[in-house]
């Protein structure tokens, strides 16, 4: 199944792109060992394909998002901890 999307911020009534099986990945880092990750999987045409949060290690979220696969396309958003203020995790 082929979607298209904008490509540039000219919106829906800009010029579009074919991007077939391109998927969206956005993974939420948690802070320290004491927390689970998550991650969620999202078709070009904005549908989750599957969501987990209970991912606990690297090898883990490369497995769960196919991030190994060679030929397939992803956009994939970090959300990580940079700044920690405090010595231990909550």
């Amino acid at each position: 199944m082929y979607y298209s999307v904008p490509t540039d911020s000219a919106g829906s009534d800009g010029p579009r792109q074919e991007v077939g099986g391109l998927k969206f990945v956005g993974i939420d880092l948690a802070w320290g060992e004491a927390k689970p990750s998550g991650v969620a999987i999202v078709d070009a045409g904005g549908t989750v394909e599957r969501a987990r949060a209970d991912l606990w290690t690297n090898e883990q979220i490369c497995e769960f998002a196919n991030l190994n696969s060679k030929g397939e396309e992803a956009v994939v958003a970090i959300d990580a901890p940079l700044i920690v203020n405090r010595s231990t995790p909550r």
